[in-house]
């Protein structure tokens, strides 16, 4: 079992602003949804 913790860690900033918006990311897949995920 893998432990699933989605609590927003303190460099979220860092990730947004390089273009992946994590927490949006993390919401689509708690609800099922396919994530929208920009290729690098």
């Amino acid at each position: 079992m893998i432990d699933v913790n989605p609590r927003i860690y303190g460099a979220i900033g860092l990730a947004i602003a390089a273009g992946q918006n994590l927490p949006a990311i993390w919401t689509d897949l708690l609800l099922g949804r396919t994530p929208l995920v920009r290729p690098d």
